[in-house]
């Protein structure tokens, strides 16, 4: 399998967490940073840091911190709350949940776990086992996101809002270049603030003048309109909900251009809404949309309280009608991935692991979508399949953030052409810990990251043996997305004793049909175009007997399998008929064979015709007049200026790769040369056919030190059995 390596574009790469599944009993939550990162420097160790928290909590050390050494890097130890009991009230220091954020905060460099000891009733237990592990070994520290200036913290002193103070929810308007932003917390308590939920805001964080400010579609959505979508084409703005419905709503921004509904004077339609729990959602947090397939992609937050445990993204696609309908495209599992970003189910096996999905955006550059982790300060990028491509870590950028709500793209804010991050930080939950009236600490930021090019990640599957001479390949190819449309992926035969047909070679996921039994090779090759190609073999083996032997003169030339598989094919019927039992792989081609090789590789020999009388030179009654004259139709030769098309003639390497990019089908492809090989002349009339073959892997070249094309030197028959395998994939 190719090397395929996730871009972490900051800080921390994740690790694999420390788990006792089985025994957990309180919420584990993510990585809360609350204070500013510190290094492991020398002196503050990981039994230091533990105990230096220990001595200012209600907690008392039972036993293990002894075993952990000055520069431990993971270990187990035993807390004890001193003053509980089962009539007792439990400080708030004493939640098991809140001991675990205390703990990864000390310097935010440790992977922890909280498992009861003697389970009672929540909160009251004989102790807790703390299982950690120390992060510092694996952080790459980088400067690659930057908070650009000019975003402030979103306040207000009074009620009266003017402005969100827990954003949930963004989506940028291009048409008016606003963003969006809802909060999922005026209406949900009303006796500290009511009002509006919605607001349009300019990209540098600042409410316009004059404000445009709305209300969610209709009463029960006005408590928790969590997350926020917008389809540029229809000017429809998409509502999550959820506070008790679980529901999408749509809103149509009419003619104004603004979002202003609930507003006085306001144009827009409300358009519709659907439920989500019929899809199995049950916890809806935010929307998306796609526009190139005009779907929706919704997170569920059902799971977020186990580790390890499934995060779910639903595909949705809407047909207006009316009735307005919904339809599950797909449910994919976006929890956890290997380390080259592969969804993967045990927990074991994981490298990522997204702990959870509050927050989705669409990033239009690559046509990808971008997550944001309530438990951590990171953003990740996931193809539309579900691959991660890579992670952003924002701790370094932002500092302590409580809630990375969502996430929207937008033209950067200082006027230059980049497209930049928005991310809303719903901060503190008022609903929780406030007292007069809830904290305002909601934020807006405004995050740019170098989303550099990768390479595609494939892989072809497991090897496996078949007892059919028809069977499947399983390949994966994704990418990520750069360029658009860039990926393109090929199948075809590295070795084997006799010929395949792929029943659709450029896609992952195939048949492949043999021509007998034998060890086969198979390649999956992925490129974008930009990047080297990144390629991954299976191997196959045909439990059928082999394909016999065609010709005599072909054993052990190390073209052997590639004249064979023409063979099978029909391609070539060898050398010297009738008996046609020798192939004469060292002799040279001439350009009746060449047409020949051709029409047949183009599967039309079918489709020849009676004598037209296109060049002076080919004459009826020739074997090879009604292939040249095919080869003249399909528009792949028009002979010489002379009028002839001389068929004796040998042809030239040169040649050979203006014949094969017409034959099949490559023109499109070709750019100017850039002198790829080291005699290859770039004003030769087959410079850039030549270079374009040896981007399709049809060529390696004659030589590779220094890289030589042998542009006049006459095509070997064994060679181009391997020029035509290679370019029709077999």
């Amino acid at each position: 399998m190719t090397t395929h390596t996730l871009e972490n574009t900051t800080a921390r790469i994740l690790p694999r967490r420390l788990l006792e599944v089985a025994l957990v009993f309180v919420v584990v939550t993510g990585l809360l940073a609350g204070v500013p990162r510190t290094s492991n420097a020398a002196g503050s160790t990981v039994a230091n840091e533990i105990a230096t928290l220990v001595d200012s909590t209600d907690w008392q050390e039972v036993d293990g911190m002894q075993h952990v050494s000055n520069n431990a890097t993971s270990g187990t130890f035993t807390l004890s709350f001193a003053g509980q009991g089962p009539t007792n009230p439990i400080p708030f220091d004493a939640d098991p949940a809140v001991l675990k954020q205390e703990l990864e905060m000390l310097a935010n460099i440790f992977e922890v776990n909280v498992v009861p000891l003697v389970p009672l009733p929540p909160l009251a237990t004989n102790g807790w086992k703390v299982t950690f592990v120390d992060r510092a070994a694996s952080i790459a520290m980088s400067a690659n996101d930057t908070l650009l200036g000019g975003i402030t913290a979103i306040t207000v002193a009074e009620p009266g809002l003017s402005v969100p103070i827990d954003p949930s929810g963004i989506a940028y308007i291009g048409n008016i270049d606003r963003l969006l932003v809802t909060d999922s917390e005026i209406n949900e308590e009303p006796a500290f603030f009511d009002g509006v939920n919605t607001w349009e805001m300019l990209r540098t964080g600042a409410i316009p003048n004059p404000p445009h400010v709305g209300e969610a579609p209709y009463p029960s959505w006005k408590m928790e309109p969590t997350g926020l979508a917008y389809d540029p084409v229809r000017k429809n703005v998409f509502f999550s909900n959820d506070w008790s419905t679980q529901e999408v709503a749509i809103v149509n921004v009419g003619p104004n251009g603004h979002f202003d509904w609930g507003s006085a004077g306001s144009d827009d339609v409300f358009v519709g809404s659907f439920l989500t729990s019929g899809f199995g959602l049950v916890d809806l947090e935010d929307v998306a949309f796609d526009p190139i397939s005009g779907h929706l992609f919704l997170t569920d937050g059902v799971g977020n309280q186990i580790i390890g445990g499934p995060r779910f993204i639903y595909e949705i696609s809407i047909a207006y009608g009316p009735p307005l309908t919904a339809s599950l495209v797909r449910r994919l599992d976006v929890s956890k991935f290997n380390a080259a970003g592969v969804p993967v189910a045990d927990i074991a096996n994981a490298q990522y692991i997204i702990d959870d999905i509050e927050g989705i955006g669409y990033r239009a550059a690559s046509d990808t979508l971008l997550f944001t982790d309530g438990h951590a300060e990171v953003i990740y990028e996931l193809s539309k399949d579900g691959y991660l491509i890579r992670s952003i870590d924002v701790f370094d950028a932002i500092g302590g953030l409580h809630v990375l709500a969502d996430i929207a793209t937008a033209p950067a804010s200082d006027g230059s052409s980049a497209v930049n991050m928005y991310v809303v930080d719903r901060g503190a939950d008022p609903g929780l810990d406030y007292t007069d009236k809830p904290p305002l600490d909601g934020r807006l930021y405004e995050l740019s990251a170098p989303f550099s090019n990768l390479a595609p990640f494939v892989n072809a599957g497991a090897d496996k043996t078949v007892s059919s001479l028809v069977t499947s390949l399983d390949g994966t190819a994704f990418d990520d997305g750069q360029p658009l449309d860039g990926l393109t992926t090929t199948w075809s035969k590295v070795s084997g004793p006799g010929a395949v047909t792929f029943g659709n070679a450029n896609s992952v996921d195939t048949s492949i049909t043999f021509k007998g039994g034998g060890v086969f090779v198979l390649q999956l090759r992925a490129t974008d175009g930009v990047n080297p190609p990144s390629v991954d073999t299976v191997t196959v083996t045909v439990d059928q007997p082999p394909v016999a032997n065609t010709f005599i003169d072909d054993d052990g030339n190390p073209h052997e399998a590639n004249i064979e598989a023409i063979a099978a094919l029909g391609i070539t019927n060898g050398c010297n008929p009738p008996a046609n039992d020798k192939y004469c792989p060292e002799r040279s081609v001439t350009r009746a064979e060449m047409a020949v090789f051709l029409v047949q590789s183009m599967g039309e020999a079918g489709n020849l015709s009676t004598y037209q009388g296109y060049f002076s030179d080919v004459t009826t009654g020739s074997w090879f007049t009604p292939w040249v004259e095919r080869l003249y139709q399909l528009g792949v030769t028009v002979g010489f200026p002379d009028g002839t098309y001389r068929p004796d003639k040998t042809v030239t390497r040169g040649e050979m790769a203006v014949f094969l990019v017409k034959a099949f089908d490559h023109t499109a492809e070709l750019v100017p040369p850039t002198g790829v090989f080291g005699d290859v002349d770039l004003a030769a009339f087959y410079a850039d056919d030549a270079e374009l073959i040896k981007r399709l892997g049809i060529t390696a070249g004659c030589s590779t030190s220094p890289l030589k094309y042998c542009p006049d030197n006459p095509v070997r028959r064994d060679h181009m059995a391997t020029f035509l395998a290679k370019a029709l994939g077999l």
